[in-house]
């Protein structure tokens, strides 16, 4: 536990950069700002989840990194988290009157396309849920009644990331709190379980000074909107002697510069901070030689190759310091991101940072939060009127003809239908909406159709390309102006089937 939730970030950054992904989590507090109560930070509310389905769940070890405010914060009982939680395998059977059951009581919306947690869609044999559970939300592919395949994907694209055994559907747990029991934070933790806290009285008093501002904002009870009922304060969170008596119990591993716990063994560490070279690579220069001289390892960390080649062109093109000519300078570069440089001097080990280097802003990097503003393009499909003209990407603008629903090797898919010159027939599926756009243009004039196979709308496009610059980091498919973008350009996928009939009178362009 650290002491505030910057700090927790950075660290827990590290840690994932050095460990790996998974192997350390954010444990965050509920809300947008420190005890705003009527402020619930969706976002935070699925980090939290996450983490105690995983604590409950999970059989390996991982580190949870928190902060005062998030383990002060009470969470649903193991029983009540339990009795809510529904798991879903790939190979069993799913029934979706029962799962439309259990979502509407756990308070899920039903809509078209999910673009954030508490939401699910159906859409024939296509199940997708964003569950509090995970930062991504899931894709139920069924065959009949039985689950043929579980995927995670991007809400704001509809692609796959990556193929799943079997999913944890939990519902919000911040509203559950209203009508379930709960318990502290630490009750979830396996008596087993070590902890590192950071000067555990400054903890004590940043609570202790913190719940008096919430007594003095909410007085004893608060009104929870969303759910339309008033809970007493005492309740959502942990006094501090309960706090005191819940943590005492684990092997404790206190650092900081105010110790609270009676000292049982002290374990110094021989180490100081990154020094200043406030962009002076010849002092930097010489620190390292220094270091070598001294046996020391030096590493030298970077976000990028980048930054890496740049290092060794400063001191490819700066001289040497007299006293090191002839002699070679020996470093190690290391891709990986670090909050803060440091020396070792018991393991003569130099471990400095481009950032501090070069003297730029670091800046922690939390999971993925997908909003309304970045998904809800997926939505306005649905919003479309049979004849609304609609722009792909590499065919041109076509006709909005509604959505079907298509037999693909044995299975119900829905398609977009876009109807182009001399009727040819052109279908997209609905998890590629990366493709198309919504047709506009600034004198509202209706467009021409493009006909399917000419080369007239790759021509546009080459030569409006030529009149537009494109950043490296945005050299993405090009769309010519009047055309709004909906989701990312990536690759499509294929939904037709080459034998699907049509009549005579009409063709159907296939995508290969």
């Amino acid at each position: 536990m650290l002491g505030d939730r910057e700090e927790a970030a950075y660290f827990q950054n590290d840690l994932e950069n050095i460990l790996g992904d998974q192997k350390a989590v954010l444990y965050p507090s509920s809300y947008k700002k420190p005890y705003q109560l009527d402020q619930p930070d969706n976002n935070s509310v699925l980090h939290r989840a996450e983490v105690l389905t995983r604590i409950n769940k999970s059989r390996e070890h991982f580190i949870v990194i928190t902060y005062p405010e998030a383990i002060h914060e009470k969470v649903i009982t193991k029983k009540s988290l339990e009795r809510n939680t529904m798991e879903v395998k790939v190979g069993e059977k799913l029934s979706i009157d029962f799962l439309t059951e259990f979502m509407q009581e756990n308070v899920f919306e039903q809509i078209d396309f999910v673009y954030e947690p508490g939401q699910f869609a159906i859409r024939g044999g296509i199940i997708d849920i964003y569950s509090f559970a995970h930062e991504l939300p899931y894709r139920i592919e069924l065959f009949g009644d039985k689950i043929e395949s579980i995927r995670s994907f991007d809400p704001s694209t509809q692609l796959s990331e990556k193929s799943i055994g079997f999913v944890t559907i939990i519902p919000n747990i911040q509203s559950g709190l209203v009508k379930e029991e709960h318990e502290s934070f630490l009750d979830f933790l396996p008596a087993e379980t070590n902890l590192y806290i950071k000067d555990f009285a400054y903890t004590l008093n940043a609570i202790e000074s913190s719940l008096e501002k919430v007594n003095e904002r909410y007085g004893s009870e608060v009104f929870i909107e969303e759910e339309q009922v008033v809970r007493k304060v005492d309740e959502l969170f942990d006094s501090l002697d309960d706090l005191r008596s819940k943590i005492e119990p684990h092997l404790i591993v206190e650092f900081g510069t105010k110790p609270f716990f009676e000292n049982r063994e002290n374990i110094a560490f021989n180490i100081s901070p990154q020094p200043h070279f406030n962009k002076n690579f010849n002092l930097l220069l010489d620190n390292l030689y220094k270091n070598q001289e001294k046996s020391y390892t030096n590493y030298l960390f970077s976000e990028s190759a980048k930054q890496s080649e740049r290092l060794y062109s400063i001191f490819e093109d700066i001289p040497k310091p007299d006293a090191y000519k002839g002699i070679e300078l020996k470093f190690h570069t290391i891709l990986t991101a670090l909050h803060q440089g440091f020396i070792d001097h018991d393991l003569k080990l130099i471990c400095y940072t481009d950032h501090q280097v070069f003297d730029r802003y670091h800046r922690f990097r939390l999971k993925k939060n997908y909003s309304k503003s970045e998904a809800i393009t997926l939505k306005e499909i649905y919003s479309l009127k049979p004849g609304d003209f609609i722009t792909h990407i590499d065919h041109g603008v076509g006709r909005f003809a509604g959505l079907e629903t298509l037999d693909v090797n044995g299975k119900q898919q829905e398609a977009i239908r876009l109807v182009y010159k001399d009727n040819d027939i052109l279908y997209i599926s609905i998890h590629s909406l990366h493709r198309i756009a919504r047709y506009s243009s600034k004198d509202g004039t209706a467009p021409t159709l493009n006909k399917l196979g000419s080369t007239t709308w790759s021509t546009l496009k080459s030569k409006t390309k030529k009149k537009v610059k494109i950043s490296p980091k945005n050299s993405l498919p090009y769309m010519p102006s009047g055309v709004r973008k909906v989701g990312s350009p990536l690759l499509p996928t294929l939904i037709c089937k080459q034998n699907w009939k049509l009549p005579s009178c009409m063709r159907t362009r296939l995508i290969s």
